[in-house]
């Protein structure tokens, strides 16, 4: 019986002592769990980041800047006519070279007159005639030799002999093909010897000045341009030139939903072309704006141009910007906040609305 009491006392001494060595001997954490203590906060938060994706962080800030809208485009031509011929006959000069400037009023083809002057010195002795017949019966109507109806009668021929002579000069003239306007004579479309009808062409005129470039914007930019906008345009890496609005569209394409717009550049003796390809700026106030690289720029799965960033709670967020202008520094952009955790490094890969573990850029 003493036996079997010794033999209790020291299997309790043993198992006391084995889980108080074991109790001393585990980590802080362990214990307190072999306790049946609950975690600290700051534990349980250091436990959950070592299983959160890390993503490298850089803030940026919005700040008042000047907004502009960047677009491009191509010069084009003020207007292009194809000079034709308002008569019929036999092309018998066409002294303009192409592609050089012309005043208007420069002959550009000359047709041969064949029988019109004849017509007009023949239209000239007519009015005369007439003349002196309606100078005659107004005398004679003056003195009571002669009736109303005999001076009414000659005044008629008279007018009818002054028409005949203006038609006659009208297609005279018509034989000297000039220019409408200054412009350049593109392309010689008749030479010497051609024989043209009515409607054939002479040649081709281009106005160059101002020179005018097309382009397209969004509806949130059509409903805020005006005529007063200020416009720089620049064209093959050249000087900034001031342009000026004269066009923007009422109703959108059906097919892009964007709206045309004309920009007019002055071009002072043709010097720049048409076709060229133009960069064009435009002023369109000041407002918050927030200045960032263009690597942290990206597109979501709709091809939205936006940025990836953190919330207060660490959650990825994607958020579409603008971007009004650019810098060497990189670009401009609208819609952030004033204050931005934006992801510098992994924004390409990492998923929306995931809890993250940012890393400042300041602490690598």
């Amino acid at each position: 019986m003493r036996y079997s009491i010794l033999t209790a006392l020291f299997v309790f001494l043993a198992l006391a002592g084995y889980f108080t060595i074991r109790t001393l001997t585990q980590p802080p954490s362990e214990a307190a769990r072999a306790n049946g203590q609950a975690l600290s906060v700051a534990e349980r938060e250091a436990e959950q980041n070592k299983t959160l994706p890390k993503v490298v962080i850089r803030e940026v800030f919005a700040r008042p800047h000047d907004l502009y809208l960047t677009l491009s485009g191509r010069t084009a031509a003020n207007r292009t006519v194809t000079v034709r011929a308002a008569t019929s006959g036999t092309v018998i000069e066409a002294p303009q070279l192409e592609g050089k400037s012309v005043p208007a009023g420069r002959l550009l083809c000359r047709l041969d007159v064949e029988t019109r002057q004849a017509v007009v010195r023949e239209a000239e002795a007519r009015l005369k005639a007439q003349q002196v017949d309606y100078d005659a019966a107004r005398t004679l109507t003056e003195k009571g030799w002669a009736s109303a109806n005999r001076i009414n009668a000659a005044r008629a021929n008279l007018e009818a002999a002054e028409a005949g002579l203006d038609s006659a000069q009208i297609e005279l003239k018509r034989t000297q093909i000039q220019a409408p306007f200054s412009g350049i004579f593109e392309t010689r479309l008749a030479e010497k010897g051609d024989f043209l009808t009515p409607g054939g062409a002479c040649g081709l005129l281009t106005d160059l000045d101002p020179l005018i470039i097309e382009t397209q914007v969004s509806e949130t930019y059509a409903q805020i341009l005006t005529e007063d906008s200020p416009v720089t345009v620049r064209i093959l890496n050249g000087a900034a030139l001031p342009g000026k609005i004269t066009y923007v569209a009422r109703t959108a394409d059906p097919a892009t939903r964007t709206f045309q717009v004309k920009i007019s550049l002055a071009n002072e003796g043709f010097k720049r072309p048409a076709g060229l390809t133009s960069h064009v700026r435009i002023g369109l106030g000041q407002s918050d704006a927030t200045l960032l690289s263009a690597a942290l720029l990206t597109l979501n799965d709709a091809g939205v141009l936006g940025i990836r960033h953190l919330d207060a709670q660490n959650r990825v967020i994607f958020t579409p910007v603008n971007v009004v202008d650019e810098a060497a520094d990189g670009v401009w952009v609208t819609g952030l906040a004033a204050r931005t955790r934006a992801i510098s490094v992994g924004q390409e890969y990492i998923q929306e609305n995931i809890i993250a573990r940012p890393v400042r850029e300041e602490d690598l």
